[in-house]
């Protein structure tokens, strides 16, 4: 079973977030949550990392919290490296995503957020992200315990 090591509040996701690395997997689950899952599953735990006003303004709103905009950048981590476990790690984030091509350098206002979301153009999604290789080594570590009974 992994381990969760980062929970985050996010308005995109990015393959810049994931670490370096030229050998590692990565396994994406993606699910679209109502605004009542989206709005219970941030309410612990979550680090905000949404830096726009509008953004955090709408979320707070929406999940009446009291959120302050937070522009930080995120390097998910999947093991410790003095680690020896095969214990797997897993990040989620849980993004709030306008789903349209915005004009270049637009800021879009709390209201005109309401609007798309409204008009059923911004998601709610919680996307879990495992490092495969890592998740099938402890895979293979179990089934040969198994094998051991």
């Amino acid at each position: 079973m992994a381990k969760i090591v980062g929970k985050y509040l996010v308005n995109a996701f990015s393959l810049n977030m994931l670490p370096d690395d030229n050998e590692a997997w990565y396994r994406l689950y993606i699910k679209r949550l109502s605004t009542k899952e989206f709005c219970d599953e941030i309410k612990s735990n979550v680090k905000n990392a949404i830096g726009h006003q509008s953004t955090i303004d709408l979320v707070n709103q929406l999940c009446n919290m009291n959120l302050t905009p937070n522009r930080i950048e995120i390097h998910l981590e999947f093991a410790d490296p003095d680690d020896d476990s095969l214990e797997s790690w897993k990040n989620v984030l849980y993004v709030i995503q306008v789903s349209l091509r915005l004009q270049e350098g637009k800021v879009l206002s709390t209201e005109e957020l309401e609007r798309l979301l409204n008009e059923g153009k911004i998601k709610l999604l919680k996307i879990e992200i495992s490092d495969l290789m890592r998740e099938a080594d402890e895979e293979l570590a179990e089934e040969e315990e198994g094998d051991e009974e």
